[in-house]
């Protein structure tokens, strides 16, 4: 899957693949390119769009290079996902079979691997192996950076942070929410009464039902314009990079997080089963915590409710 942030203007890609294979199209755009763009056509020009794609292949399935001729007119691409393949080009020590036929699906889509030293799969012997890879396009991996975020949130793989310069993302257009719960509703009422009563009833009968609906309308957007206040786009909050916790969060919480990962940095250093052990543990433990505090607060706001909420 691949998640966006809506301000961004996207289009999804749709492709015909035999695994697992999903993309996107990201508009993007430098100031030169902005402004050729708008002398020619008052567009963006669509060659400066960026093709991400997740890809997944299962560890048990025959793949050939065939399989990715759908990528083939994909020129500006990044992509990533678990290919359970070996290759040196992405930080193993050998390549297997897989992983060579991927190595000539690179060379062939004139994609480069980016990678660092670091493995990305965390196995039940506390090592770790270099199966989650990153391809971008040859021309934008001087531009790339990736980083392997030794949180695992959870699961047996590590993410991956592939931060890249391109220029600037072309945002979606937004417009500002009405707020309702603002809403001076008696001073919205009394305009649509006062233009229902002071509506002249000839100029009614002379004018047409579209040119009466457009001034109904109008007066509509304007009452809800001076009686409903907006909220402000673009303005964001001083504090509005700050991680927000969910509400059952608590100490507890925290506490078995910090003790996991703890674990985890000590395991991967060492590689010895007491400290394999201990990060299991750790693990099972933090979970269990965590989903302890679920129930607790979903039990005492359900205790809250009642006929009237």
């Amino acid at each position: 899957a691949i998640y966006i942030k809506s301000c961004y203007q996207y289009e999804e890609v749709l492709l015909d693949s035999n695994f697992e294979l999903v993309g996107c199209e990201l508009v993007t755009y430098s100031p030169e390119a902005h402004i050729v763009s708008n002398s020619i056509s008052g567009r963006i020009n669509r060659g400066n769009s960026l093709f991400i794609f997740s890809i997944y292949l299962p560890p048990n399935v025959n793949i050939s290079l065939s399989d990715f001729s759908c990528l083939n007119k994909f020129k500006n691409s990044i992509i990533v996902g678990d290919v359970n393949a070996l290759s040196s080009l992405w930080g193993a020590k050998t390549s297997n079979k897989r992983g060579k036929l991927l190595e000539k699906m690179l060379a062939e889509l004139d994609l480069v691997s980016i990678y660092n030293k670091k493995g990305t799969r965390i196995n039940s012997n506390g090592n770790v192996s270099h199966l989650d890879v990153a391809f971008v396009s040859s021309y934008l991996a001087a531009k790339c950076n990736l980083v392997i975020n030794d949180d695992n949130l959870g699961s047996d793989h590590l993410p991956l942070t592939l931060s890249i310069e391109i220029g600037t993302l072309k945002y979606a257009t937004q417009s500002a929410n009405f707020l309702y719960r603002k809403a001076d509703w008696f001073a919205f009422q009394n305009d649509i009464d006062n233009y229902c009563t002071t509506s002249d009833e000839q100029d009614i009968s002379q004018s047409s039902p579209i040119e009466q609906i457009g001034k109904f309308t109008a007066t509509v957007i304007n009452s809800m314009t001076a009686s409903i206040p907006k909220n402000s786009i673009g303005k964001k909050n001083k504090n509005s990079h700050s991680v927000k916790q969910p509400p059952y969060w608590n100490n507890d919480c925290y506490a078995a997080v910090k003790n996991k990962k703890r674990a985890f940095r000590k395991m991967i250093c060492s590689h010895k089963l007491s400290d394999i052990l201990l990060y299991k543990y750790s693990r099972n433990l933090a979970k269990n915590v965590i989903n302890n505090a679920k129930s607790t607060y979903w039990d005492q706001y359900c205790r809250q409710l009642n006929r009237n909420s």
